[in-house]
């Protein structure tokens, strides 16, 4: 069952590659725990293009996203009871993790690589909050909140300039909620809004 559950992930959104190397997210524990859910554990590894290599890189972090030009990869050190943020550079191993414990379900760099968005919710709520974080000042941004849990969240324009996320608000005529698809330029922080249908 564990070996099923890690294949459906990898397969579904833990890859990453460059020309030579394809990142993924190697589940090395899986539990499931009575009314809170399932708790797994992983290790970010690589394999390379024709798979005569493949390597565990960091034990006890998360993959998230690799960089635009490939040489970074933004993965959350999840040891120590902590979520922090790392950048990890490919070519010299080095780790730059900040000290802040972010709770991330997704998390994705910008076109600045010192920038990241991450989602983050609870199971308490059942919607989720959109964040910008900075590796320069240590600073978070609420970008926005009351993010649908049913839509695909935080897609990326193709120069990672400019978020887009589905919102839902209640109609104050009826009971039904509304989605409304917005998007925030990064660099300017102008957000835009058009009213979508009911949910």
């Amino acid at each position: 069952m564990k070996k099923i559950i890690g294949i459906l992930i990898l397969a579904t959104h833990c890859f990453g590659q460059t020309e030579d190397w394809i990142y993924y997210n190697y589940m090395t524990e899986y539990d499931w725990v009575q009314f809170a859910g399932p708790s797994m554990e992983y290790s970010v590894g690589r394999i390379n293009s024709d798979s005569s290599e493949n390597e565990i890189i960091l034990e006890g972090h998360q993959y998230y996203d690799i960089s635009e030009n490939g040489s970074q990869l933004l993965c959350f050190d999840y040891e120590n009871q902590t979520s922090n943020p790392c950048i990890y550079n490919i070519a010299t191993t080095e780790k730059n993790c900040s000290t802040s414990d972010i709770f991330a379900l997704k998390a994705k760099f910008t076109n600045d690589a010192n920038e990241v968005l991450y989602l983050s919710g609870d199971q308490s709520v059942p919607s989720l909050s959109l964040y910008k974080y900075s590796f320069m000042d240590s600073s978070v941004s609420l970008i926005s909140d009351s993010l649908s849990m049913g839509i695909n969240n935080m897609i990326l324009s193709p120069d990672r300039e400019k978020v887009v996320y589905f919102k839902l608000t209640e109609d104050e005529n009826s009971e039904d909620y509304l989605m409304t698809v917005s998007y925030t330029h990064l660099r300017a922080h102008e957000t835009r809004e058009d009213r979508g249908g009911r949910g």
